[in-house]
């Protein structure tokens, strides 16, 4: 009998470490997660302000590419046969 006390005891020991474990690794994935953001949100507004020439430049040409696959895209579509 006490033989299978300490084997329900164990599994116990067991289970709340596995739980504990589990609930430490989610909260620190959470707290990297939004470190993670921060940092990005940071890097977005830095880089926001910066008016140089040759990130106007790069403006300019991110701009023109985008424009180009949208203009293959709509020429794709339009030369799909439709379907009713």
């Amino acid at each position: 009998m006490a033989a299978m006390e300490t084997l329900e005891n164990g599994a116990r020991d067991l289970l709340n470490a596995g739980l504990g474990a589990y609930r430490t690794v989610e909260a620190r994935i959470n707290e990297i997660q939004k470190q993670v953001e921060q940092n990005f949100s940071s890097l977005v507004n830095s880089g926001a302000a910066d008016n140089s020439e040759t990130t106007v430049q790069l403006r300019r040409y991110l701009d023109q590419g985008i424009a180009a696959v949208k203009d293959v895209q709509d020429r794709v579509n339009s030369a799909l046969p439709r379907s009713a």
